[in-house]
């Protein structure tokens, strides 16, 4: 969410020298209209009339190509990004390439190289703080750690290809999708599809069908995911609310 104004601003660099290009095109049609205007018009020795579409039309595509040009030179100037967003919006791809590692990820997974390196270090933190949790409860390290880190890695797969698809989704509709919804909406696939593999495999499944059955214990061992996705999204609702009061009143007492 930090980095939205980076998304944005990325975005915007990407498109808008089509978007010129395109721009520039319809000017010079334009143009060539409107020579083609002023004929007809010298022919009955009249002048184009200032409101003719024709002679509207120029000047409009002007200023649309300012306008763009505008957007793309703040854009380049990084517009509205907050101090060392830049660095912690490092995506997988671009740590490949500083790197000079060529393709960290097989083609089919290519999708991921827009996961921010920040992201990947907060899920491998987080997964490392459950696991060690799972050890003090008498879980195996490995055990806990395949599955906690496998929980994580399955939450950013997923917000990384809900980002993806959210992008599709809006080119298919012919709309630009805003940069802080594609953000948000990852995030919370992130969290809620990582909370749920982490709930899941922590299920004692065989006692569920144990107890009900296979079709009693499958529906039974997914309303406890259930529950506890909910409880958890409700403690970090509670958690931020709290985090948020305390630094307002830090602030202003």
């Amino acid at each position: 969410l930090y980095a939205i104004p980076n998304e944005g601003n990325a975005a915007a660099r990407a498109a808008l020298p089509g978007k010129i290009g395109d721009a520039q095109s319809e000017l010079r049609d334009a143009r060539k209209d409107l020579r083609t205007e002023k004929a007809a018009y010298d022919a009955k020795g009249l002048p184009v009339p200032s409101t003719n579409p024709a002679a509207l039309a120029p000047s409009a595509a002007a200023r649309d190509i300012a306008d763009l040009r505008d957007g793309l030179k703040a854009a380049e100037a990084g517009k509205g990004e907050l101090p060392a967003s830049a660095l912690l919006n490092t995506k997988l791809g671009d740590a490949a390439e500083l790197l000079k590692a060529g393709k960290l990820l097989p083609e089919s997974l290519s999708f991921l190289r827009d996961v921010p390196v920040l992201d990947v270090a907060a899920s491998v933190a987080i997964g490392e703080l459950q696991a060690r949790d799972d050890e003090q409860k008498g879980w195996s390290g490995t055990e806990a750690r395949a599955k906690d880190y496998g929980a994580a890695a399955i939450g950013l797969a997923a917000g990384a290809g809900a980002v993806v698809g959210g992008v599709a989704v809006a080119g298919l509709a012919g709309v630009t999708a805003p940069a802080w919804l594609l953000a948000a909406g990852g995030g919370l696939v992130v969290v809620g599809v990582g909370d749920a593999t982490y709930q899941a495999f922590h299920e004692h499944w065989s006692e569920d069908i144990h107890n009900d059955g296979v079709v009693g214990g499958l529906l039974d061992g997914s309303g406890h995911v259930l529950s506890n996705v909910g409880g958890d999204a409700k403690g970090m609702v509670t958690g931020v609310g709290h985090a948020a009061s305390s630094v307002w009143r830090g602030l202003f007492g």
